[in-house]
Formats: C-alpha cells, structure tokens, sequence
C-alpha cells in the first residue's frame, strides 16, 4: 500500500499562504503568551517565527483556507501549544476578528459562537 501524498495543488497553495503571512508578520510569532499563572496578563512572544499558523481549524474555514487573514505567524513553541489548547498562549482579539470576517465572507453559514 502506497503512503499518502499531499495533492500538488493544495501542498504548492499552502506553502505560498504560509510565505505570505510569515512575510506580513515580518516573521515574528504573533502569539500571546501567559507571563503570569496567577492573573491573566498576556505578552506577545516576538520569537523568530518558523511557521503560519490557522487560527481557526481548517476545515472550518472553507473556502478562505488560504486567506491571509486566517493566519498568524508563529515560533512552533507556541504553534504546537496552540494546536493542543494549552492555554499559556492565545490569538491578539483583532486577528481572531479579521479571521471571523474573513471566512464569513465565503461561508453559508456562521461558524458556531458567533465573532469574538
């Protein structure tokens, strides 16, 4: 049995997303990270940034899967915390917005809660 390969297509559109919003970011990781555990008081963690991030799972994007705006640069520190809902680190209020717009504007229907 032959492993899985990803699509050409698909592997060539996201490595152009992923350049673009790293490029956007200045290649910084625009996550906000917890400096204390007894208050929540965020930091942004300016770490050199290694990947681009989806800010909203991308099966829930739809459409707007390679928008710019459903992306975040990040350090693969606070990428892979992300993904496992840590909880140390979260998304600036404005770029979870920006990414809320961005797919309700190719979406049938809204994503569940409604905008940040």
């Amino acid at each position: 049995m032959k492993p899985l390969q990803a699509r050409k297509d698909t592997k060539t559109s996201e490595s152009a997303w992923a350049r673009r919003v790293k490029e956007r970011d200045k290649y910084k990781c625009m996550f906000e990270t917890r400096i204390s555990i007894h208050n929540d008081v965020y930091m942004q963690c300016g770490v050199k940034a290694t990947d681009a991030a989806h800010i909203y799972r991308r099966w829930l994007c739809g459409k707007a899967k390679f928008h710019d705006d459903v992306g975040l640069a990040a350090c693969r520190t606070c990428h892979t915390a992300f993904d496992q809902y840590v909880g140390n680190v979260r998304v600036p209020i404005e770029r979870h917005r920006a990414a809320y717009d961005a797919i309700m504007l190719t979406a049938k229907v809204p994503l569940p809660g409604g905008r940040p």
